[in-house]
């Protein structure tokens, strides 16, 4: 039996920021938002609240955050609330890692939440470098009506 010990995490941020909105589809550009729109028109006073887990049992890792908070701007304060969880199985340790992702988020309007569902797999080149192919969609794709997806592959670096 191997594993890692859970990790629990929390965070706080009081500040200004762009307004988000929910929407269902995949803003492309610099943002990359799923599930959102980035509103770089505006600026609202945002206060949130996160707590967050890392657990590894076996070949998985599981990941969630739940995050709440409000935004106050012209049409006056909202309550926001995300959260998502994520999944990771090692194919191959420290080299092939597929994902599994559930995101919502909910922008304080509404009927405005909007869920997302995410496949990864990622491999990694180097401790610090490593290609992803993704595929995204809306968890409208459940029910059967009209969705918004997208697919495409990363290259990333941390340093």
């Amino acid at each position: 039996f191997k594993g890692t010990a859970p990790n629990l995490g929390l965070s706080y941020y009081r500040g200004k920021n762009y307004k988000v909105l929910s929407q269902d589809m995949f803003q492309a550009g610099d943002t990359m938002i799923f599930g959102g729109f980035l509103d770089e028109h505006f600026l609202v006073q945002k206060e949130r609240a996160s707590v967050d887990f890392r657990w590894g049992v076996w070949k998985l890792k599981f990941a969630g955050e739940y995050t709440t908070g409000w935004d106050v701007d012209s049409a006056g304060r909202r309550g926001i609330e995300a959260y998502y969880f994520r999944t990771d199985y090692n194919i191959s340790p420290q080299k092939f890692i597929a994902q599994l992702q559930y995101d919502s988020f909910h922008d304080g309007f509404v009927s405005s939440r909007v869920g997302a569902v995410g496949l990864g797999l990622t491999y990694y080149l180097t401790d610090s470098s490593w290609i992803r192919g993704f595929y995204q969609t809306n968890e409208k794709i459940f029910s059967g009506t009209s969705v918004s997806s997208v697919a495409g592959t990363q290259f990333l670096l941390a340093f």
